[in-house]
């Protein structure tokens, strides 16, 4: 029998706590039709490196006050058709890609914000889950997650492929 202490059993992972954070979609009626502003994170920061994102950070609680609340709903064709030549060289964030698929159908900020103010602003949990060594991203809508679709757009399931994100069919 051995002196040598024992190795410590490892310790199981407690789940990072969320917290509530906001985003700034800026739009504008531009000549091709319905333009929005994004910023490139650094690609030093450990979340999200090099991703293109809406500028935004932690929820204050005036966030929360009913008349700050939107979110924007949409066919995605319009969106994508305009930007299809820019959107496979960005990398961009699981949620900017959504918020971006939802725009889509609006041709003009007055549809959007219609659009936006015509409903109240889902909560939307994403499932989170690994298959096969990928890992995916399931939003509502994807037979994979819980709920039915409330946001529209096309994009149900993303991966994770790469160290960047990619949109899947729902299969």
């Amino acid at each position: 029998m051995s002196d040598d202490p024992q190795p410590a059993a490892p310790q199981p992972r407690v789940p990072a706590q969320t917290r509530d954070t906001a985003t700034v979609v800026l739009l504008r009626d531009g000549l091709r039709g319905l333009e929005t502003y994004l910023v490139k994170r650094s690609r030093t920061v450990d979340f999200m490196a090099g991703a293109h994102v809406f500028p935004g950070g932690r929820l204050d609680k005036a966030d929360s006050l009913a008349v700050a609340c939107a979110l924007l709903s949409a066919d995605t064709l319009a969106l994508r058709q305009r930007l299809a030549e820019d959107l496979p060289a960005m990398h961009l964030a699981p949620a900017t890609a959504k918020s971006l698929d939802m725009l889509a159908g609006h041709a003009d900020v007055d549809t959007a914000l219609a659009g936006a103010t015509a409903r109240t602003p889902p909560i939307v949990e994403p499932k989170v889950w690994n298959e096969a060594g990928r890992a995916f991203i399931s939003l509502p809508g994807d037979p994979r997650h819980a709920l039915p679709d409330m946001l529209g757009g096309t994009i149900r399931r993303i991966q994770l492929e790469a160290g960047r994100y990619r949109t899947v069919p729902a299969a």
